[in-house]
């Protein structure tokens, strides 16, 4: 009984053994399919994408300055201890022998490339306050023809197209969406700064810059990860927080800021106010309290790396088995590491810029023009009357219509006066009379 028990067990791994390089087969063919479609909805490739689209010489730029904050600390980091090591021969030789003149040469290379990378400060300025004016005329241009698109104002109403567009126009956050493609720049420049150190800590012992780079590539996804894990959570907090600055608008704007004090409501605004706000900040700061905890974890590890790197490199020059320029030359390519996976203010900042780039595709692709149905040329009409039979029409999340069976007609060549309090649906009528709304 146990045997016939088991012989469909087997024949099932056997025939799933059997299928198994097909499916190998299979998933490696798909492979770069798949692999194509993660990249197109990154948002990084996104941003890159878009920014190209805007001005394909503002992309030529900061292509230019990822290479030029990536190579020249490093460079001068290299030239700068490389013309340490060249003291001693030439203090023994004079400036005027061949060590002397080396002495000169990397000295002017290295501050050659010292005074260059103290350009990238202004270089930066520059470009990311050009930047962030193109990319957000650019979204708002993209944004506006987006809204503008369907025929009526139902679309303007609805509360997730409404956070898409907070979301996308940076309204809600300090981190525009228009600031991501300088601040990615600025990224990568450091990650390939970090990139060439551990190359650079390579030529003196090949491990140790294995070490750095696989350590530092370890580390940085899963903080990555709960960064954007982070910031996708202030996304989905979209709706608290677009209440609570509703309600701290209501205390300044001009339109209600009067009403607000003639009935004594500050302090009951601000309440709301704060309510909302904690409650959609409440997720993120729980999951930022867990980053930290994460990267205190990382630390040890973090540690651990510059303990044996540098203790090989303390060790050599102990037993003199390296020079004094080596010595120079990897001391400071120790810290520079860290950019190869380090986690920054930055990094931060960049997770919830890039949170707001899928809305902003959303609202560009999801609202699009819309025939009208039973749309008429309008000349001549109304002959006779403009007339409603049976007319229902409920708001987009309503509990109730604002007209449930209305019957009206409106003859031509005459006169009618709407009276009502607010709320009972007189403008709502004349909107679905213009065939801004379909009831």
């Amino acid at each position: 009984m146990g045997n016939k028990t088991a012989l469909p067990g087997l024949r099932d791994a056997s025939r799933r053994l059997r299928a198994a390089p097909r499916n190998v087969a299979k998933m490696a063919a798909e492979l770069p399919q798949t692999t194509a479609r993660k990249m197109r909805r990154s948002p990084r490739v996104r941003v890159i994408r878009l920014v190209g689209e805007t001005s394909p010489g503002l992309a030529g730029m900061m292509a230019l300055y990822v290479l030029a904050d990536g190579i020249l600390p490093i460079l001068a980091l290299v030239a700068l201890g490389r013309a340490v090591g060249r003291i001693p021969a030439a203090v023994q030789h004079g400036l005027g022998s061949a060590s002397g003149h080396a002495l000169v040469t990397a000295l002017a290379v290295g501050t050659a490339a010292y005074a260059l990378s103290l350009l990238r400060g202004p270089v930066e300025a520059l470009l990311e306050a050009y930047c962030s004016a193109a990319m957000s005329t650019g979204m708002q241009r993209r944004l506006a023809r987006a809204v503008c698109a369907p025929d009526g104002v139902e679309h303007l109403e609805d509360p997730r197209v409404l956070d898409r567009l907070a979301l996308a126009s940076g309204e809600l956050s300090a981190s525009a969406p228009a600031d991501a493609p300088m601040a990615l720049a600025s990224v990568l420049g450091d990650r390939l700064s970090g990139l060439l150190a551990c190359v650079t800590l390579a030529t003196f012992r090949w491990w140790v810059g294995l070490l750095f780079l696989v350590g530092w590539t370890a580390i940085r996804p899963p903080l990555r990860r709960m960064m954007a894990a982070r910031a996708n959570l202030v996304r989905a907090a979209t709706p608290d927080l677009r209440h609570a600055w509703y309600y701290l608008g209501c205390s300044y704007r001009p339109m209600f800021a009067k009403e607000m004090r003639l009935f004594g409501l500050a302090d009951w605004i601000l309440g709301r106010h704060r309510v909302a706000w904690l409650s959609g900040m409440a997720g993120p700061w729980r999951q930022l309290r867990r980053l930290r905890h994460w990267t205190l974890a990382f630390g040890l590890v973090v540690a651990v790396m510059y303990a044996a790197g540098a203790g090989a490199l303390g060790l050599a020059a102990y037993h003199h088995a390296i020079s004094l320029g080596t010595v120079a030359v990897m001391l400071p390519m120790f810290p520079s590491t860290m950019q190869a996976g380090g986690i920054s203010v930055a990094d931060i900042s960049l997770e919830q810029m890039l949170a707001s780039v899928p809305d902003l595709d959303e609202v560009v692709t999801g609202l699009r023009a819309a025939p009208v149905p039973g749309a008429r040329d309008v000349a001549g009409r109304p002959a006779a009357s403009i007339r409603f039979e049976q007319l229902t029409y409920r708001y987009p999340g309503a509990d109730r219509p604002v007209f449930d069976g209305l019957e009206l007609e409106l003859t031509a060549g005459e006169s009618l006066g709407l009276v009502g309090i607010n709320g009972a649906g007189k403008t709502t009528l004349i909107t679905l009379l213009a065939r801004l709304r379909e009831p």
